[in-house]
């Protein structure tokens, strides 16, 4: 319940990733000791088997969340370049504008909102954690509801 309470607070508040991300892996290496004291038990009985095979696909989801949103960007001087490269397609076809005197405003403003939609996309998508574009927590606020009705029920 609480791996799932942080996830959802973690939706909510990216500023806190890095005390999600270790109270995360507290929470798995508890329940790592868990399967350990099952293996002790009897480590062929198949809710072994199920237990530990759903524990490795809980760690692998975790690294694999956490490579994708902090580890995996795009270098700070690709981004720059990146913004270099629009300001001086920018500037040149201005000028290519205004030397031919020909250009439609609407023309001019499209193409200047279409290279900004670019890099921001480019921009909100490398770094989640300014907020830019959230994607749908829906399922685990879902979840979350979820066990928190069994733990009511099973009160």
């Amino acid at each position: 319940m609480e791996y799932t309470n942080i996830r959802v607070e973690l939706s909510n508040d990216m500023s806190r990733a890095e005390q999600v991300i270790t109270r995360s892996h507290q929470i798995l290496d508890t329940l790592w000791t868990y399967s350990e004291a099952l293996a002790v038990i009897n480590n062929s009985s198949e809710a072994y088997s199920l237990y530990t095979g759903s524990m490795s696909e809980l760690v692998a989801l975790l690294n694999q969340r956490v490579t994708m949103t902090l580890e995996f960007r795009i270098p700070i001087l690709i981004l720059e370049v990146l913004l270099a490269v629009g300001v001086l397609s920018m500037l040149a076809l201005g000028y290519q504008f205004g030397a031919t005197g020909k250009g439609n405003t609407a023309a001019k403003l499209l193409t200047a909102v279409i290279f900004a939609a670019v890099m921001w996309l480019i921009l909100a998508m490398d770094r989640p954690e300014l907020g830019l574009l959230r994607l749908n927590q829906m399922p685990v606020h879902t979840l979350q509801q979820q066990l928190l009705e069994r733990q009511a029920h099973n009160r």
